[in-house]
């Protein structure tokens, strides 16, 4: 085992005895005076990437840069999201905007290391608070880093290589899984909810696109006979809530309920057991409240009329909305009156009831599986971070093809 000494920098720790600790700023050349922004109004579209904080954001008729170089981004880059880059290694001609830094490497680093580097460090050492997510250029020349000689980083280069290509294509599968499994709970829904659970049963056309044809006995319903709205309640200045973990559940609008410390929302804020709440604003979600929960006035409640399972509603009417996205996804506002238009097959309560539990089951078992692997997923993308730092900072050797 070879001997090691402290880097002099806390968040790399300790570093092989022959390596150095150094600057950024000694291995490259900023080349950020040669940045040009140009409106979107103003761009002609061409093949040559547009870069933006932290991607390609657009296609141009002209180019900047033609040469090997580092991106690193500015401002508005995820510095704080380990499985997110914020330096990318190109080489071909492209057009860079001021959102993020141009390096030129030297010929004393290897550019992949240094890349590897980059999307390696602890930015809260380097980018100021009172300036949001921005890494100055100032910060950027300071940023610390640990270097062996020429040779062994191209030796930790070729290793991580071929680890990361790994471990990024079975993340890659790992993903396209889960979005199968996605699909199949879906169509599990859909085909559930509008035939129902008997194979034999006789149907009739719906007259409803997305529907299709439906059992003999059912009806197709509109939305707004099946709630008991009267009004969408009053209109408030605020969103009633804190950001600390509490007791009371809170309902936004594009995110999962969060627990809030806050209990004064007005009585009239709170769900009841008929209840189902709905986006008001974004993507248009049916939401089931388990417990008695409060919401933000960017989601309508919604108390379902007592004939009906709200439950089996919720799969018809979060279903008769996806189908329909393509049409209506240009709505910025999803109101009661819109949300009421959604056509929805209807069985008898019973066969809704029996319908229910059924889905439950079934699309438990799809979320468990799911859940698995979104957990094996962050597995892999700790793993992934946790390689990458302890080859970079000498903690494990690569020796000829080896890893120690």
């Amino acid at each position: 085992m070879r001997k090691m000494k402290d880097s002099g920098v806390e968040w790399i720790g300790t570093i092989p005895e022959r390596w150095i600790t150094t600057k950024v700023k000694y291995f490259v050349e900023c080349l950020d005076g040669k940045r040009v922004p140009v409106d979107s109004s103003e761009r002609n579209d061409g093949p040559y990437p547009y870069w933006g904080a932290g991607s390609i954001t657009d296609y141009v008729d002209d180019y900047l840069f033609d040469e090997e170089l580092i991106l690193l981004g500015e401002d508005g880059a995820p510095f704080f999201d380990k499985t997110r880059p914020v330096a990318f290694l190109i080489n071909e001609k492209v057009w860079v905007n001021n959102h993020i830094h141009v390096l030129k490497p030297f010929s004393t680093i290897n550019s992949k290391f240094l890349v590897y580097w980059l999307n390696n460090v602890d930015y809260k050492s380097y980018i100021n608070g009172s300036i949001l997510n921005k890494l100055t250029q100032s910060n950027m020349n300071s940023i610390s880093i640990a270097l062996p000689n020429y040779e062994e980083q191209s030796c930790i280069v070729g290793f991580l290589d071929k680890e990361t290509h790994e471990i990024d294509d079975a993340i890659s599968k790992t993903k396209q899984s889960i979005e199968e499994y996605k699909k199949l709970k879906r169509s599990v829904i859909i085909k559930t909810v509008t035939k129902g659970l008997n194979p034999n049963a006789e149907t009739k056309e719906s007259g409803v696109e997305w529907i299709g044809r439906i059992p003999k006995e059912w009806n197709v319903i509109r939305f707004k006979f099946i709630h008991g709205i009267t009004n969408t309640g009053e209109s408030i200045d605020k969103d009633f809530y804190s950001e600390n973990e509490g007791e009371t559940v809170f309902y936004m609008a594009g995110a999962a309920p969060i627990r809030t410390t806050y209990t004064e929302f007005p009585e009239w804020k709170y769900t009841t057991k008929s209840d189902l709440l709905l986006a008001r604003n974004g993507t248009p979600y049916v939401y089931l409240p388990k417990e008695r929960a409060a919401y933000s006035d960017h989601v309508i409640r919604v108390p379902i009329k007592k004939d009906y399972n709200k439950t089996f509603i919720r799969y018809a009417l979060q279903q008769s909305i996806y189908s329909e996205m393509v049409e209506i996804v240009s709505i910025p506002t999803w109101s009661i009156s819109v949300w009421g238009e959604q056509l929805l097959p209807m069985p008898s309560v019973a066969e809704q009831e029996e319908i229910v539990c059924y889905l439950n089951k079934k699309i438990g078992e799809y979320d468990s599986i799911i859940s698995k692997k979104e957990q094996i997923i962050i597995e892999l993308e700790q793993y992934k971070e946790s390689i990458i730092h302890e080859y970079i900072t000498g903690k494990k050797e690569v020796l000829n093809g080896r890893n120690h």
